[in-house]
């Protein structure tokens, strides 16, 4: 069986990446910096079904979040939707419920990083 070829050449997903982010980014990012946005410049928009309070709406995230998402529902011992709805409950108006989402995620896996290196100082 052989190995599936990537659709763009390492170097060359490279050069896009840095010409998309060149206004933001010095030309000189790390290896690991190069691997996080190939892998969001990679990434398609997921639409999935969720309810808020009961009310079906959809919401589109790319799949590492629809993990991420489902992951916390595991830990927490919820479900997705309800923790969507929470998080609309205190989303401001201005913000879209997705985005809300999103910051939402990050922050959950930030504190809990941030826990576990409080836990090893201890």
């Amino acid at each position: 069986m052989s190995e599936e070829k990537p659709l763009i050449s390492k170097s060359r997903l490279e050069q896009r990446i840095l010409r998309c982010c060149s206004n933001v980014f010095d030309t000189n990012i790390s290896d690991e910096m190069k691997y996080a946005l190939g892998r969001i410049y990679n990434q398609q928009l997921v639409g999935r079904n969720i309810k808020i309070h009961g009310r079906r709406t959809s919401m589109r995230l790319t799949p590492a979040s629809w993990t991420s998402l489902r992951e916390i529902a595991d830990i927490e011992n919820t479900t997705i939707d309800e923790i969507v709805s929470v998080v609309s409950d205190i989303t401001l108006n201005e913000t879209s419920v997705t985005s809300a989402v999103r910051v939402f995620i990050e922050g959950y896996y930030r504190e809990k990083a941030r826990l576990s290196e409080w836990d090893k100082i201890l």
